[in-house]
């Protein structure tokens, strides 16, 4: 029997059964849908003939009825079940954090019915590249190991015959066992969010001095001269990588931040924290960034993250980082993981702000440790930021007198957002791929110009040109003025139209004040500009903005 013949019997066969007919009402009333998106068990949009599988209707993104073709020990098998799939799409961008949930709410009905799924099997599909099926295990909770990116985790069983020997008195057999499944089904999609991870408030949180943008050490000047603290000790703090996003791992960025440390009692608990820092030689404070979403970690999982750090050589290279900056290595290989990871977090939920902004909030100025603060209120700036423009001349002899003296200055970089190493080229070379995989050959890196400069991207469209600059600042702010002005001279230096669009990248999330923001430049300068998200680890591609 052909696949399409299979799916459309049980498509048949599911409106006969006692509780399955009833799921795209059940589940357009747990999503609160005026209407089912179909009324049949599998939609011509969730089945695949030429892979061959197929879920159930609008199940890409819950605990799904699925069915295909796979093999066991080198012979083909037909599954049917249900599913976690943590593998990425461009409707599911973001797998770990919407299936996490469920499989917890699953492992609860596990302990509440012990037994009742004995007679089935449980099996996973290990992560890419390699697609390798692990044995069958007997039902049991899924352990936490097993939640990783792009895995796909089954429950259920298989016909032990190839798709085309499938015979109609066959299909009954699976009808059965989905009309089974489904009180699994409507207990994990009714109560999933009630093992969603809370988040328990607001908080402020001091970082070590650096003016790296967090994306690598930057040495012992301005570090805390307090002996007490490691940073004076050796020269730079375990939170010197926080903004370094070419680091992820299962689509979180794994860092360390002082004022969570041995506090067990918030491990597990999500936190948006807001980033100050001090400048050790000017004794001034300011505020740096901030973070949604971060989860505090166990030292179990810490210990983990640095065994696959190792692994992947990135803990040599943070050493090696140490050392160059002259700060003192020493016993650096030797920490604790709980000492190098305590939170993680999606890269679009961290954000830097484009300027260090001075603060002389009491609540920051009167502490002194790094201590977990609680914000209560916006936190106090020198200088005011988000308000109205304004214009005031100056009155008054204030002008410094005129002399025929040369005037010199010596420049020091100020502290702010840097370039993340190595993930530039991640998502350049990563959306070539995917523009190739969408649309063919018509995609170019590293464009010259004709002026000297080059175009990091540049696709073609109905033979006209797109360019697309690439930032890699923590700062969606930045990212946009870097590349504002390099977009406008490499398509219209000498007053010619390169392009007939301009799109800036990164990996930042946008929000409504800088989606305000791009439209304004459009309407006012009548320029083609737009910003979109790419997150190179799922081929995820936002929309136009």
């Amino acid at each position: 029997m052909e696949f399409l013949t299979i799916i459309d019997r049980l498509n048949q066969l599911a409106k006969t059964t006692r509780t399955l007919k009833d799921l795209p009402k059940i589940r357009a009333e747990l999503k609160k849908l005026q209407k089912p998106g179909s009324y049949s068990l599998f939609s011509v949009h969730s089945t695949f003939p030429d892979d061959p599988y197929a879920y159930h209707s609008g199940g890409r993104s819950e605990i799904q009825f699925n069915v295909a073709v796979e093999y066991l020990n080198g012979r083909e098998i037909f599954r049917y079940g249900l599913g976690f799939s943590l593998s990425a799409s461009r409707s599911e961008p973001d797998p770990i954090t919407t299936m996490t949930p469920r499989i917890k709410v699953f492992n609860a009905w596990l302990q509440a019915h012990p037994g009742e799924l004995a007679d089935l099997k449980l099996w996973h599909y290990k992560e890419k590249p390699v697609r390798a099926r692990s044995q069958d295990f007997p039902i049991m909770e899924i352990p936490d190991s097993w939640i990783v990116w792009d895995n796909f985790i089954f429950l259920g069983d298989y016909l032990d015959t190839p798709e085309n020997e499938i015979e109609e008195a066959d299909l009954p057999r699976i009808i059965r066992l989905f009309d089974r499944l489904m009180s699994v089904y409507v207990f994990v999609e009714s109560n999933f969010k009630n093992f969603l991870p809370a988040n328990d408030g607001d908080r402020m949180a001091r970082l070590c001095w650096n003016t790296n943008g967090w994306v690598r050490p930057s040495g012992p000047d301005g570090k805390s001269t307090n002996e007490a603290t490691h940073e004076a000790r050796f020269g730079y703090g375990h939170e010197e990588w926080l903004g370094d996003l070419s680091k992820t791992i299962e689509g979180y960025h794994y860092a360390f931040v002082e004022a969570f440390r041995n506090l067990p009692g918030e491990y597990g608990k999500i936190h948006s924290i807001e980033f100050y820092t001090l400048d050790g030689i000017r004794k001034k404070r300011f505020m740096v960034g901030r973070v949604a979403n971060a989860e505090v970690i166990s030292p179990d999982v810490a210990d983990r993250i640095t065994r696959e750090y190792r692994e992947k050589g990135w803990y040599q290279e943070m050493e090696a980082e140490v050392k160059a900056v002259g700060a003192n290595n020493s016993g650096f290989s030797h920490w604790q993981g709980v000492d190098l990871f305590n939170i993680r977090f999606k890269a679009a939920d961290l954000y830097f702000y484009p300027d260090y902004l001075e603060t002389n909030d009491p609540v920051i100025t009167e502490t002194q440790r790094y201590t977990l603060l609680h914000k209560r209120a916006p936190v106090q700036t020198v200088i005011p930021v988000n308000r109205p423009f304004a214009f005031t001349p100056e009155i008054g002899d204030n002008d410094e007198p005129e002399t025929d003296e040369i005037e010199t200055t010596t420049y020091e970089r100020a502290p702010g957002p840097v370039e993340i190493p190595f993930l530039h080229k991640k998502i350049r070379d990563t959306l070539k791929q995917y523009f190739n995989e969408l649309y063919g050959p018509c995609v170019r890196r590293e464009t010259d110009t004709g002026q000297g400069t080059r175009v990091d991207l540049v696709r073609e469209e109905n033979s006209r040109y797109i360019f697309y600059e690439i930032k890699v600042y923590n700062s969606i702010r930045l990212c946009i003025r870097e590349a504002l002005g390099q977009l406008l001279e490499y398509s219209h230096w000498s007053g010619v139209n390169n392009a007939h669009e301009l799109i800036i990248i990164s990996h930042n999330l946008i929000d409504d004040e800088t989606k305000q923001y791009m439209e304004h430049l459009r309407k006012t300068y009548n320029v083609p500009v737009h910003y979109q998200q790419f997150l190179w680890e799922n081929k995820f591609l936002s929309e136009k903005y």
